[in-house]
């Protein structure tokens, strides 16, 4: 059993906001391994990670799988969990001092590989800090969190598009299976900025839900992007977690405090 309880500013429970909720196959990545600097690997991204859900990290560039990336374990990636997380009935504070500082000058991808594939219901949420320009000059751009299904498609569940021109930057949701795409409402982004950003999968109904917090993680900043991908097989089996960079500009994204679980609680964290 896992258990979620807010906590306030100091970081004891608030009984006004308390939130407990049981959840079962837990996966939390914090990222507190290696040094400030160290280039990302596969070693490094499983020892900052404790997962009930079996699998696999590995690193990968236009779908080479690289012995370590460009990434770096970032201490200027560190942030702190809106809520207490309980994993396994032991407190997750993550008072450490590291996350990941993404390189965005060249495509890469760190995956993480589930040995089983098939979750009717899988919510989770993450921290992204997002420093690239409204207008770059290199045209579009995207940042994102995908699942990969187990047949080739690639569904992702969180894009932020910066297009070329001076086009409005924004996050939304977005799937491409059995060579259908679809996108969710644009929800309007003003970079650099850090968003609490949590997404829920409804295998039952093949929909993708995300939503947007501010920097305290306990703000909605924007209304749901929903986008339903079709009531197809295909669509309801994913093997793979991702989250990386497409298209390039010299600047440092960060990722921090992955958080997913599979009875389907969103968002993750309710404020």
């Amino acid at each position: 059993m896992v258990v979620l309880t807010a906590a306030n500013a100091s970081g004891s429970s608030a009984a006004s906001n308390s939130i407990i909720v049981n959840i079962t196959g837990q996966f939390y990545a914090n990222f507190e391994a290696g040094n400030n600097g160290d280039f990302i690997t596969a070693a490094l991204l499983t020892t900052g990670t404790q997962s009930q859900l079996a699998g696999a990290w590995r690193i990968t560039s236009n779908s080479v799988i690289l012995a370590a990336g460009l990434s770096k374990v970032a201490t200027a990636g560190q942030l702190t969990l809106p809520y207490r997380l309980f994993y396994n009935s032991a407190a997750q504070s993550d008072t450490g001092t590291r996350g990941i500082g993404l390189d965005l000058s060249v495509g890469e991808l760190h995956e993480f590989i589930f040995s089983t594939a098939g979750y009717p219901l899988l919510s989770g949420g993450c921290w992204y800090v997002n420093n690239l320009t409204n207008t770059p000059n290199n045209g579009a751009q995207w940042d994102l969190i995908r699942f990969n299904d187990g047949f080739g498609q690639n569904t992702t569940v969180v894009q932020f598009f910066n297009g070329s021109g001076g086009q409005t930057s924004f996050f939304r949701a977005h799937s491409a299976s059995n060579s259908v795409t679809q996108f969710g409402a644009q929800l309007l982004s003003n970079p650099p900025s850090t968003n609490w950003i949590t997404w829920l999968w409804d295998g039952a109904n093949s929909r993708w839900t995300i939503a947007i917090y501010d920097s305290t993680g306990t703000n909605q900043v924007s209304t749901n992007s929903f986008v339903g991908i079709g009531l197809n097989s295909v669509a309801k089996s994913f093997d793979i977690l991702a989250y990386g960079h497409t298209i390039y500009e010299a600047r440092t994204n960060y990722y921090d405090n992955f958080v997913l679980n599979t009875n389907g609680v969103f968002p993750l964290y309710p404020p």
